[in-house]
């Protein structure tokens, strides 16, 4: 008697079922794992749905970019709230400037929210991206801090090393498993033979000044001493190379089906189509003899000519089967639900009624909250923490107390809250309807809607709104309504 069925060993059903426990490290350097990138790398190439589950996801987490709301926390400072506002506007202004310009970039190709949008999809291709900080003074920028994205597959053991208990997988760790420096190669292994150079590391330390991050490291920690991280799409690697095989299979099968209209025996030996192309060869018969065999072409089809022996037959496979769709979008519902997206949203595809639509819309949004969420926590936050450090070394934001206390610089650098975009509407008027109910009856307010409604910052709003009123107002417009 087993206390649990599923962890026998002698049943129909299990014994063949043989398990090895792997630790966190040693699951992470498994070859079966380090063959995961290069094949996630394929399906996003060759794969129409492995491509939409890569390219999708940040659009719907990070879109046109998550930027931070900031406000400083007057009465913790110190600070008047008026100066506290002034402060906080003037910062935002600076961050926006840095962060929408490609002088963010090393690389001057991308702006700050692009590489948010970049760094996502990397991860979720190879598990883990890296994005290091230089400083590097440029004509024409007002700012030195520069962005480098780095994929996870350049980082690694120097020279190929093997892992041993503080280094493991191109990250030195300390003496708690916390990393310390990260070793980055100088192009992509697969790149080795294209360049025709032998490749080199750059060993990199991976927090400055103030314990703040240099490089950051955008991941999904799964185990608690993993130093790398492992594609969402790992577990739906084999079933998407399945349907990709059955898909192609199903469109060949189609065009072979109607390629070839069927076969006609003539006594004469001839097949009564004047003018149609005729293509000769031979097929095997009995015995293994030669039998002459003559294609005309009609068209797009063919029709062949059998021998006097044989009867005349459509040809007809049977295929496409009729329900390979509905097996393919049974799969699919099953590998959306794995990686945690809706599946409409994947495909694009919305043919639900209103509540179900919006059911799978609103836990899909709850989904890509939290995938935001560790977007903050491994890329955004840390970039905004530098960025206000150097600011204030620079003068340009005067942060009484950063530099001496480390109490005070925390709360100068809690002071962003980041917003993406909103979780979207089926029907506009319910939601705002609804909004309206919940900001009447106590249980919300109306920044808290506007971020989540619209993902936009409410203070910005009203102070536009204000503006906008006050035009009207001045050229003769009813303020209310400016159809009047």
């Amino acid at each position: 008697m087993e206390a649990y069925k599923s962890g026998a060993t002698d049943t129909a059903e299990t014994i063949n079922w043989k398990t090895f426990s792997f630790g966190a490290k040693s699951e992470q350097e498994d070859f079966s794992t380090k063959n995961i990138p290069s094949r996630t790398y394929d399906q996003a190439r060759n794969n129409p749905i492995a491509s939409a589950l890569i390219n999708r996801p940040p659009v719907l987490v990070v879109g046109c970019g998550i930027k931070p709301n900031i406000t400083f926390k007057h009465q913790q400072l110190g600070i008047s709230q008026e100066k506290a506002f002034e402060l906080a506007e003037q910062h935002e202004q600076d961050f926006n400037l840095w962060a929408k310009s490609t002088e963010s970039d090393l690389y001057r190709t991308l702006n700050f929210y692009s590489i948010q949008f970049n760094a996502f999809r990397q991860m979720l291709l190879g598990g883990d991206c890296f994005v290091n900080s230089l400083l590097l003074d440029r004509e024409g920028s007002p700012f030195n801090l520069k962005l480098q994205l780095i994929e996870g597959s350049r980082i690694k053991n120097p020279n190929y090393e093997a892992d041993r208990a503080n280094l493991c997988g191109g990250v030195e760790l300390d003496g708690f498993g916390a990393p310390n420096y990260y070793y980055i190669q100088k192009f992509h292994d697969g790149d080795e033979a294209f360049l025709q150079e032998i490749n080199t590391w750059q060993k990199v330390k991976v927090f400055g000044a103030f314990g703040l991050r240099r490089v950051m490291q955008i991941w999904d920690k799964k185990r608690d001493v993993s130093t790398r991280g492992i594609s969402p799409l790992a577990p739906a690697l084999q079933a998407l190379k399945q349907i990709e095989r059955l898909d192609d299979a199903h469109i060949m099968n189609s065009v072979v089906n109607n390629l070839i209209l069927g076969f006609i025996k003539s006594k004469s030996g001839t097949v009564g189509m004047p003018g149609a192309p005729q293509y000769s060869g031979y097929n095997s018969g009995e015995g293994g003899e030669k039998k002459d065999l003559t294609l005309k072409q009609i068209g797009k089809a063919f029709i062949g000519k059998l021998s006097q022996d044989e009867e005349m037959q459509a040809f007809d496979t049977k295929r496409p089967d009729i329900n390979v769709d509905t097996h393919i979008d049974n799969l699919l519902q099953r590998l959306t639900a794995g990686v945690g997206y809706a599946k409409s949203e994947i495909l694009m595809k919305y043919d639900a009624s209103y509540s179900a639509a919006r059911a799978e819309m609103l836990k899909a949004y709850n989904y890509y909250l939290v995938v935001r969420e560790m977007l903050n926590m491994t890329l955004n936050k840390p970039v905004y923490d530098l960025f206000t450090y150097l600011q204030v070394l620079n003068g340009r934001l005067k942060a009484p107390g950063f530099l001496e206390d480390p109490y005070m610089r925390a709360i100068w650098l809690d002071s962003a809250d980041w917003l993406g975009t909103g979780k979207g509407h089926i029907d506009e008027l319910r939601e705002a309807q609804a909004a309206r109910e919940r900001i009447d009856i106590g249980i919300s307010n109306i920044a808290k809607e506007t971020k989540e409604i619209a993902g936009a910052d409410f203070y910005e709003i009203h102070k536009g709104t204000v503006r906008e009123k006050a035009i009207r107002e001045k050229d003769g417009i009813d303020a209310r309504n400016i159809s009047n």
